[in-house]
C-alpha cells in the first residue's frame, strides 16, 4: 500500500484517531516490565518525564506508579481523550513530537514507545534532538521495530506508517542527536513479526 509523500504522519494519526478505544482496550494489559526498571534506573524518583507518543496513556499509569511526574503528548486528539475517559490523571498536549512546546531542558526524562518509528526516517535524528532539547543531560527510553525499510500496514481504523531500523542505524542516530547509549535489548516480535529494538541513553 502507498500513499502521498508527506501523510505518512497525517494518515497514521487518523488512523488512530479512528481506532482509539479498541486500541487502548487491546493494548491495556501490557507492561514493559524491563523497560520501566532500566528508565526507573536513570531517572530520579518524583522527576518531570514525558510520554512522547503516550495514546490513551497506558504507560503514563505506569510511570506515575513509579513515582515520577508523567506528562502525556501525543498528536491524536482521540487517543487524549481516551486516555481521560479511562481515568488519564497526567496533564496532556497534543502536539507534534518533531516540534515539542517545552523549555529547554525542563523535562528530566522521555519515554519514547512505539512512536518514532510512525515517522520517516528523515525525521529520525532532528526528533531525538527536540527530545535530547527538552531532558538537558537526562535519559531516554525508545522503542522502535527492528527491520529494513518502511510500509503501510493495514491496522484498526486504516493503514498506519511504520519505519524499521537495524540496530547499528538506530545507535549511530542516538549517538548524533547527543546521546550515549547506556543499554539496549531485544524485544519478542508483535503480531507483524516485527522484533521490537528497545534502548536507554543518556546525553553525553
Amino acid at each position: 500500500m502507498s500513499m502521498a509523500a508527506g501523510s505518512e504522519v497525517a494518515g497514521t494519526i487518523a488512523s488512530y484517531d479512528r481506532s482509539a478505544a479498541e486500541f487502548a482496550v487491546r493494548n491495556a494489559s501490557f507492561r514493559p516490565a524491563r523497560a520501566l526498571a532500566a528508565f526507573a534506573a536513570c531517572v530520579p524518583a518524583g522527576s518531570l518525564v514525558l510520554d512522547a507518543g503516550s495514546g490513551p496513556g497506558r504507560d503514563c499509569a505506569y510511570l506515575a506508579e513509579l513515582g515520577f511526574r508523567p506528562v502525556a503528548l501525543d498528536l491524536s486528539r482521540a487517543m487524549l481523550a481516551e486516555g481521560v475517559r479511562r481515568g488519564l490523571t497526567a496533564p496532556a498536549t497534543q502536539a507534534d513530537l518533531r516540534r515539542l512546546p517545552f523549555a529547554d531542558a525542563s523535562f528530566s526524562g522521555a519515554w519514547a514507545s512505539a512512536s518514532l518509528l510512525h515517522l520517516p526516517g528523515i525525521d529520525l535524528v532532528p526528533t531525538l534532538r527536540e527530545l535530547a532539547r527538552i531532558i538537558g543531560r537526562g535519559c531516554l527510553y525508545l522503542a522502535l521495530k527492528e527491520g529494513e525499510g518502511e510500509a503501510w500496514q493495514e491496522r484498526l481504523g486504516g493503514p498506519r506508517f511504520f519505519r524499521y531500523y537495524q540496530v547499528d542505524a538506530v545507535e549511530a542516530a542516538v549517538r548524533e542527536a547527543g546521546f550515549e547509549v547506556t543499554a539496549r535489548w531485544a524485544g519478542l516480535p508483535g503480531p507483524d513479526g516485527y522484533p521490537w529494538l528497545n534502548l536507554v541513553a543518556m546525553i553525553s
